[in-house]
């Protein structure tokens, strides 16, 4: 799944606030444009450029879906 450089800065973010808060001892991050180019890298992840034109949904296999989920999690609003 594609994700902007934007979000996976402030999803580093609020993991780090979260776990900084089980420990009051933690260095501020800075999660700047550096930090992900080296986190890109550790991690071996980089830009695919897809071509083509992409697959329509199946619409009635979606609701279909929706409706049998509804079955397990009747109280939950879904959005199909």
């Amino acid at each position: 799944m594609p994700a902007s450089k934007f979000v996976i800065q402030a999803k580093a973010h609020s993991i780090y606030e979260d776990l900084s808060k089980m420990d009051g001892n933690v260095k501020p991050l800075s999660v700047s444009t550096g930090w992900l180019g080296r986190f890109l890298k550790r991690y071996n992840f980089h830009n695919i450029k897809m071509t083509g034109e992409p697959a329509s949904a199946d619409t009635v296999a979606v609701s279909l879906y929706g409706m049998r989920l509804s079955v397990f999690y009747p109280t939950e609003s879904m959005l199909f």
